[in-house]
């Protein structure tokens, strides 16, 4: 979006989803019933021009299109595996419940945990930090040896989770896109944003992910 928008775009370590915080979540893969479409932009993972039709008439389409597994992969590393974590939520202590708990008055309210991870950089930082450190004194203590495991195996679920969804995802509403579309493709594209998305997405490796993959997509 900052790209058309000729905005300072390049950016790397940045995850689509941190930075675009005024966007509507609800837009993120056209999967609910309503969809704002009174902004001027609207930025989603939906690549199926008959569900985009469906969902939001009447605006310009421009098709991003890339490696799945290479934008998965980065993706997972930039943000994907700390959301997984985020999920696994203390019973006793709910990150909404946290929130309301220590909310400053000028915050917006949260209803949702799509909402509370959609908030201001500053006010999610500030947020996540208190919460580690409850988080921290309501957890036993343990050994190293148990924490390297239990790190290494929620990498495992995490990454399992997010290419599994997202195959499933994307064969329900599959890339989809006409000749009059405009599609960048930025594995293929020689353009500055084509070029410095290969580079970024060049960055991130990992052999968890890797195996994961390769389990869930068998050649």
């Amino acid at each position: 979006m900052r790209m058309m928008q000729n905005l300072e775009w390049q950016k790397s370590d940045t995850s689509y989803d941190t930075v675009n915080t005024g966007q509507d979540p609800k837009n993120r893969y056209l999967l609910g019933d309503a969809v704002n479409t009174d902004q001027d932009f609207i930025l989603t993972h939906c690549l199926n021009r008959t569900q985009l039709q469906n969902k939001i008439p009447g605006h310009d389409i421009v098709f991003v299109v890339g490696d799945l597994k290479a934008c998965l992969q980065r993706e997972w590393c930039l943000a994907g595996h700390n959301r997984y974590i985020k999920k696994q939520i203390v019973q006793d202590l709910h990150r909404l419940e946290h929130y309301d708990a220590i909310k400053d008055l000028a915050w917006p309210a949260c209803a949702s945990l799509d909402e509370l991870d959609n908030l201001p950089k500053h006010i999610l930082q500030e947020v996540d930090q208190d919460y580690k450190k409850i988080v921290k004194q309501q957890q036993p203590a343990a050994d190293i040896l148990s924490l390297l495991e239990t790190a290494a195996i929620d990498k495992v679920n995490s990454s399992y989770e997010i290419i599994k969804w997202h195959t499933e995802y994307y064969s329900t509403y599959p890339v989809e896109f006409s000749s009059k579309d405009t599609v960048i493709d930025i594995g293929t594209g020689t353009d500055n944003f084509s070029i410095t998305m290969q580079q970024e997405l060049n960055l991130y490796h990992s052999e968890i992910f890797n195996d994961a993959w390769n389990k869930l997509n068998p050649s």
